[in-house]
């Protein structure tokens, strides 16, 4: 056995020496394996890989831009936003006009709710009361005269309404011309003139009357001479004087006439003047009437009548369908315009007033659409206050260049008053500028 420990022999028959130290012996293949077996890599190289990471992440962090951002409320301002048209009362919907992803214009009918007037009469009245002020306004009788009478029925609630601008309407029609009143003022005009003519007749009489009269008056003065030196009979003197005041009778009495003929012209004038008054109020209180009546007729139209409030493409914010009972308030119809402007007012304190600059991105997150579902919007600050507006804060405006399309693929629709946050990208910032400024802040 001690010969076995000091020599071994191997596979081709040699011999080998026993170790010069006996308490060195490898006596397991297994211990002999795991010691003869080269090193690792890692173990070899484990300096300089940490040196190499370590370096690597200096530069990588001497090279990505880290953001600097600050965040504030965000408000967004739609500057015509889409409209809707909600339901006025409780009733049913008696009929639809328009279908769903329509185009429609401004004051089109969109459905008829539920009343009891007819619509088409009351429509037809609506539009007959438009001419009657459009008429009006340009002094357009004729056009109100070959209207004649008006006859609508089945006017529901508007009934009483209309019977009393119906009266009105037609004592106002015996003041247009052709009517009665008109008539008489043209009488009284006839009558004016025919004064007028007989006052120039009386004139012109006068003056004949006046002239007659100085012939008398130059006969009477000569008879009178030649009686004061008896050359004539005192019957002479005297028939003249009786031929001077026969003269002057008719003068007295044509200048009467003219006197009565002016007082006559005066009292047709007043006659005239106070029909052309009473036709002038009673136009004013059927003017009057008419805008009451216009008045009932538009408020019962905004309330059973559904119009387009603006031009645009129609949705429906629901099933709609016609029989189908309906709220007071309730959304039925969404316009959208064919252009839609808006944008984003930020609220920002004096503690971050001075980083921000106009210019800078901004990314919007508004509260109704969650961000990681819906993502968030890219905009830009186009303006930024000078002074504060209101309590030490700053307004700034956010436009959005690419609308309101969110990273993840998202269009939102613009509704005024939508509320989110704004993150804005103050400076890009080196990593390792920012790892510093976060340890000398911490010694500072």
């Amino acid at each position: 056995m001690a010969e076995e420990d000091h020599e071994k022999s191997n596979s081709n028959g040699a011999i080998k020496k026993a170790p010069a130290f006996p308490e060195l012996e490898i006596r397991s293949e297994e211990v002999q394996e795991i010691i003869g077996r080269p090193p690792h890599w890692l173990v070899r190289w484990g300096i300089a890989s940490f040196f190499i990471v370590l370096a690597l992440i200096f530069l990588s962090a001497s090279t990505i831009q880290y953001p600097e951002t600050l965040n504030a409320p965000l408000q967004l301002t739609v500057i015509n936003a889409p409209k809707t048209v909600e339901a006025k009362v409780n009733g049913k919907l008696v009929r639809l006009f328009k279908e769903d992803n329509m185009q429609v214009e401004e004051g089109e009918v969109l459905a008829w709710l539920e009343s009891t007037a007819d619509h088409a009469s009351v429509i037809a009245l609506s539009s007959t009361l438009d001419s009657l002020d459009h008429w009006l306004q340009d002094n357009n009788i004729e056009s109100i005269r070959s209207l004649g009478m008006l006859s609508y029925k089945n006017l529901g609630s508007l009934q009483s309404s209309f019977q009393s601008f119906d009266q009105v309407y037609r004592e106002f029609l015996d003041y247009l011309p052709g009517a009665y009143y008109h008539d008489q003022k043209e009488i009284l005009a006839e009558e004016l003139e025919y004064t007028r003519q007989l006052l120039e007749h009386l004139e012109v009489q006068k003056q004949i009357q006046q002239t007659t009269l100085q012939l008398a008056e130059r006969e009477y003065e000569a008879q009178k001479k030649l009686a004061e030196k008896d050359l004539i009979a005192d019957l002479e003197l005297d028939r003249a004087e009786s031929e001077l005041a026969n003269q002057q009778l008719p003068l007295q009495q044509t200048e009467s006439a003219i006197i009565n003929n002016r007082m006559a012209q005066s009292a047709k004038q007043k006659e005239i003047m106070d029909l052309e008054r009473q036709i002038s109020q009673q136009q004013a209180v059927f003017a009057q009437a008419m805008y009451n009546l216009k008045s009932t007729v538009d408020e019962w139209k905004r309330s059973y009548l559904l119009t387009v409030p603006a031009t645009g493409t129609l949705f429906y914010s629901g099933i709609l369908q016609e029989k189908q009972t309906v709220s007071a308030g309730q959304e039925l119809f969404l316009i959208q315009p064919e252009s839609t402007n808006f944008f984003g007012e930020l609220i920002i304190t004096q503690r971050s007033f001075g980083k921000i600059e106009e210019g800078q991105q901004v990314l919007v997150r508004f509260s109704g659409y969650p961000y990681s579902e819906f993502g968030s919007v890219a905009g830009s600050i186009e303006y930024l206050s000078d002074i504060p507006v209101r309590d030490s804060l700053f307004f700034a405006k956010v436009q959005f260049p690419n609308g309101l399309n969110t990273n993840y693929g998202y269009k939102l629709t613009p509704k005024n008053g939508m509320t989110g946050t704004g993150e804005i990208i103050t400076q890009d910032m080196r990593l390792i500028t920012r790892v510093y400024n976060n340890l000398t802040k911490e010694l500072r």
